[in-house]
């Protein structure tokens, strides 16, 4: 099951992929889900889009995952991401254990952020105001 900072994580991954498996008007047949396991093995994160079979691609995606033994990550529109960790760690091509590093943009910030100012001085009753102008 995952965790869903982790399924966001693999949304944002999946984001920038193209769809690997087609589902069209022959359905969810035994060639899909074989091109869907390949896939899985090879990738670990496959896009499924449906060209066909819109309305009920919520039950075919989860059918789908339960087929391939993976993970159904997200359904949006008409692409469905799957996830399926490869037992081999040197097969493995999706890091998720490591967090992106903290960027420093320049010496003293961090992340782009300015540091903090220190606080003006207060004035007192006996402190003679500045002069203006």
């Amino acid at each position: 099951m995952l965790t869903s900072k982790l399924r966001a994580r693999l949304a944002g991954i999946a984001a920038t992929l193209d769809p690997v498996v087609i589902l069209g008007r022959g359905g969810a047949s035994e060639g899909v889900r074989e091109a869907l396991a390949a896939a899985l093995e090879s990738h670990e994160l496959v896009k499924l889009r449906f060209g066909d079979f819109q309305g009920e691609k919520k039950e075919l995606a989860r059918d789908l995952a339960a087929a391939t033994g993976a993970e159904l990550v997200r359904v949006i529109g008409n692409v469905a991401v799957f996830w399926k960790r490869n037992p081999d760690p040197e097969k493995r091509k999706v890091a998720l254990e490591a967090e992106p590093p903290i960027r420093k943009t320049a010496p003293g910030t961090v992340t782009g952020r300015k540091p903090a100012k220190p606080p003006k001085p207060r004035r007192n009753a006996e402190t003679p105001r500045p002069p203006r102008g």
